[in-house]
């Protein structure tokens, strides 16, 4: 079983602000990804639809994940 990783996704969607999150199983999400996967999931065919996209982590205390860095040795 693959691990997932967690993503919190804001962005600028029709003038609105929007945020959704996405599970991925790529270890890093950049923002070119993530709007691809909000294109899909929103089924936007207008190119300039989504704009500002900005990529978040989320740590999963359940699920594990990476340790928040102040929980981390230098």
């Amino acid at each position: 079983m693959a691990k997932t990783y967690r993503y919190l996704v804001s962005y600028i969607a029709a003038n609105q602000p929007c945020s959704r999150e996405i599970e991925s199983e790529q270890a890093g999400l950049t923002p070119q990804q993530a709007e691809a996967i909000l294109y899909e999931l929103q089924d936007a065919n207008d190119p300039g639809a989504i704009t500002d996209v900005q990529v978040t982590g989320l740590y999963d205390a359940k699920h594990g994940g990476s340790e928040p860095g102040h929980y981390q040795q230098p």
